[in-house]
């Protein structure tokens, strides 16, 4: 499995528990005022998803945002070792949020661009930390299966 079906692949799996705690602190914590989805339905749609057919194009588009950014971290590690792939992913998961929490406050998105509390910003950054964690672990694990073969482009 090469490079790029690597970061694919790990960056659509870790985005399940990310979107699970993303529900979760939304419906039942009440951490959040916007799930995931929203992001994505204000981003390429220019309102949050109201109807099923809307639900499910922001979901897809989730997955492959996310599937996309796995496999930039894929190409940012180069050709390394799996040694230190969850610390990087974390500090690649980071990275990522402070860059997508600056632009849409940049560009003042509509809803997006609300002020946020510390305990909303807190979980945001849990959701990414948990997506960046586990796509390092995903990688990691991707990197030492013999049934994928060892990809190197």
């Amino acid at each position: 499995m090469d490079r790029t079906l690597r970061g694919l692949t790990a960056g659509i799996i870790a985005a399940i528990p990310k979107y699970l705690w993303n529900l979760i602190a939304y419906y039942w914590l009440h951490l959040n005022n916007l799930r995931f989805i929203d992001w994505s339905g204000m981003l390429m749609m220019g309102h949050i998803p109201d109807s099923t057919l809307d639900f499910i194009f922001a979901s897809f588009l989730l997955f492959l945002c996310d599937g996309i950014i796995g496999i930039a971290f894929t190409y940012l590690l180069g050709k390394t070792t799996s040694r230190g792939f969850i610390i990087k992913g974390l500090v690649f998961s980071y990275v990522v949020t402070f860059i997508f929490r600056t632009l849409v406050l940049f560009y003042r998105i509509p809803v997006l661009s609300d002020s946020q509390t510390s305990l909303r910003m807190m979980s945001s950054m849990f959701a990414g930390f948990l997506w960046g964690g586990l796509t390092g672990l995903i990688l990691k694990w991707l990197d030492k299966a013999s049934f994928f073969g060892k990809g190197t482009n």
